[in-house]
């Protein structure tokens, strides 16, 4: 054996909070519980108490822990009652009882599970995998530190998941992947200076300087594990005094002298505070292979005489520390120890028990090895696991999005059916009406035949600015986005397509409305257009400041047949470089006139451009609204709405001037 041990196994982390207050403030607290009612407050005295004692004297902590179980049961008080079985579980743990620890840890998981405290779940999940490492059950260990950090990151407790970095660091410095294990460390030494939590800190560059001096480099460990004692004694920690005295010990191989007097307070400590930890049982273990190591040097032990004492004091010490291994049932500590304690009788020339010592170290370390192969299988086996559970839900996150994906097209074609037969449903009620007009309405002919005009015209303009074609280009548009992935665009065009098929339904219901609702109808159908042809033409609407838009009133569906013109028959053709589409809105006195511009072939060309068919539904257009304008000039014999359409100047350039005049109409 050429190597110390304990480095591998002190920095498994435990959550405690034990809380940083003096002797001031426990000889306070105890002062209170002489006059404290049974309740939950005394509950909380008695764990200040037990948290206190801690660091300080274990019976007492573990007497005062006690007693605020009792009583955490006796008034039902769950919470109080998990927390107090989880610090009773650290105190069993750092006796070395990990059977007793786990059992508190599993009874204070069931109820933090029963009231739901996910920060507490997190806690006691990790002291579980602490407990498993330190039994060097790193499998099992692995498992509770990920459920802990999931947990931590989950509710986003820097405290726990600076924990979770920190338990990682030490796996990867067990698979003597140092690097990483640096990288997790700094991590967690970097949210325990933010929360100026120094007594983490201090654990944590510990850490560090055992990973330097695992590296072999001795003047950095020396610098982070001296910082790390410094706050320890400023902390009053005797517990990590007494670790940090063994660990910086060993950095001054060979001086075994030196090394011996350090080790030799750190016992001094553990014997005070906690005799039974298994770190004090790893100095003991230490200081043995020390005064071995003394003797093979042949020198003479200044502090107790001979040379032959060393032998003696490595036999008692390792003797001892076999002991405590054997009562925590730590069979890998004591394979060490006893193959340790085989090198001293060797020397003391007890060869007998020297061989049996030998040969139990070989059986137990091929027990051990054995052990530890079945770890790195389970390893890999968990690794796969992982692997495949990964892949499972890349496989349902990819089923949720097509899910959606379909769902959305669903829904869009719904509302499309939905619109379809809506507008059927309308037009089959304003048939019927107009059939039960006919018939009550015999004597009343004229009156009849114009209502007829209006209603026809109504329909024409729904159908001009609703018409399948439009509606299921929008829709497919829709489609394309939501297959290329963009959501938040698909979402804004189906919000835009709803509000312009609402616009027109509730606009269709009546003879009048205010200029407001139009403009805003007219916008978002000029938009969807845009999107229809890829943005192939830029649009302006300009309004006249001076306008009343909630005020004055104009016929509902009469422009958009003229912006459907301007863009299909003249736009659409254009070799301009820039198309536009200019749509204004102005006043005088007595009219209010909408005017649309646009830069595109012109009327003759439009013609030639043109197929028939869409050639004569474009005058059907333009005839419904001389028709429309027709039946208001009758209410109107002043004042008379008119319509002009006209092929630019030649100054002007090319397109056209679509206008429409309207008499200044106020709402009641």
């Amino acid at each position: 054996m050429n190597k110390y041990f304990y480095f591998f196994f002190f920095m498994i982390c435990a959550l405690s909070s034990t809380p940083a207050f003096g002797q001031t403030d426990i000889d306070s607290v105890v002062l209170k519980l002489q006059t404290a009612k049974a309740d939950s407050t005394k509950v909380k005295l008695l764990q200040k108490a037990g948290l206190y004692y801690k660091t300080h004297d274990l019976n007492k902590a573990a007497n005062y822990l006690d007693e605020a179980i009792k009583l955490a049961e006796k008034i039902n008080w769950d919470k109080g009652l998990s927390h107090t079985l989880l610090t009773r579980g650290e105190i069993f743990n750092e006796s070395g009882k990990h059977e007793e620890a786990t059992e508190h840890y599993n009874n204070a998981l069931k109820i933090a599970t029963k009231i739901n405290d996910k920060k507490l779940i997190a806690q006691i999940l990790n002291n579980i995998g602490t407990v498993h490492a330190q039994k060097t059950e790193e499998v099992e260990a692995m498992e509770f530190y990920s459920r802990s950090l999931q947990i931590a990151e989950e509710i986003n407790d820097k405290e726990l998941i600076a924990l979770g970095f920190l338990n990682l660091g030490i796996i990867a410095s067990r698979q003597n992947d140092l690097k990483k294990s640096n990288a997790y460390t700094l991590k967690a030494l970097k949210i325990y200076e933010q929360k100026k939590d120094w007594a983490k800190v201090a654990q944590t560059l510990n850490g560090i300087g055992l990973n330097y001096q695992s590296e072999g480099n001795i003047p950095e460990a020396e610098k982070y594990l001296y910082k790390a004692l410094r706050l320890y004694e400023k902390e009053n920690n005797k517990t990590g005094v007494a670790i940090l005295y063994s660990q910086i010990a060993i950095l001054y191989e060979p001086d075994y002298q030196k090394i011996i007097t350090l080790q030799l307070k750190s016992k001094k400590i553990w014997d005070e505070v906690n005799p039974t930890h298994f770190n004090a049982m790893v100095n003991l273990g230490n200081l043995g292979y020390t005064y071995l190591n003394l003797y093979l040097a042949g020198a003479t032990n200044k502090l107790n005489g001979a040379r032959d004492t060393n032998l003696r004091y490595a036999e008692s010490f390792i003797q001892e520390a076999i002991e405590l291994a054997k009562s925590t049932k730590n069979k890998e500590f004591e394979s060490y120890f006893t193959g340790t304690l085989a090198e001293v009788q060797e020397q003391q020339g007890d060869f007998k028990n020297a061989y049996f010592n030998f040969r139990e170290f070989h059986e137990s370390n091929d027990s051990l090895y054995s052990q530890e192969i079945k770890n790195k299988i389970s390893n890999i086996q968990s690794e796969r696991e992982i692997a495949l559970r990964d892949k499972q839900i890349a496989l349902a996150n990819l089923k949720m999005k097509s899910f959606w994906l379909y769902g959305i097209i669903i829904s869009i074609t719904l509302i499309a059916v939905f619109m379809y037969f809506l507008n059927r449903y309308r037009l089959n009620q304003l048939s019927l009406k107009n059939d039960i007009v006919k018939k009550e309405a015999e004597k009343a002919q004229e009156v009849l035949l114009f209502q007829n005009k209006i209603t026809e015209s109504e329909l024409k303009a729904i159908r001009s600015q609703m018409n399948p074609h439009f509606i299921f280009n929008v829709l497919n548009n829709i489609e394309s986005y939501i297959l290329e992935n963009e959501p938040k665009t698909a979402s804004r065009l189906i919000q835009k397509f709803a509000m312009l098929n609402r616009l027109v339904l509730e606009n269709s219901t009546q003879s009048m409305v205010k200029i407001a609702r139009e403009w805003k109808a007219l916008q978002l159908y000029t938009e969807l257009e845009a999107i229809r042809f890829n943005n192939q033409f830029t649009y302006h609407f300009e309004v006249d400041e001076t306008i009343d838009m909630e005020k004055l009133m104009i016929p509902p569906m009469l422009a958009q047949p003229l912006v459907e013109n301007a863009i299909h028959h003249g736009l659409r053709h254009s070799t301009a470089a820039e198309k536009q589409l200019h749509v204004k809105l102005v006043q005088d006195e007595i009219y209010v006139k909408l005017i649309v511009i646009d830069n595109g072939i012109g009327l003759q060309q439009a013609k030639k451009h043109t197929k028939p068919s869409e050639y004569k539904e474009k005058s059907i257009g333009l005839e419904s609204i001389k028709e429309r304008l027709e039946i208001l000039n009758r209410n109107f014999d002043a004042i008379k709405s008119s319509l002009e359409v006209k092929e630019k100047d030649v100054k002007e350039g090319k397109g056209t001037i679509s206008q429409i005049w309207f008499p200044k109409i106020y709402a009641d």
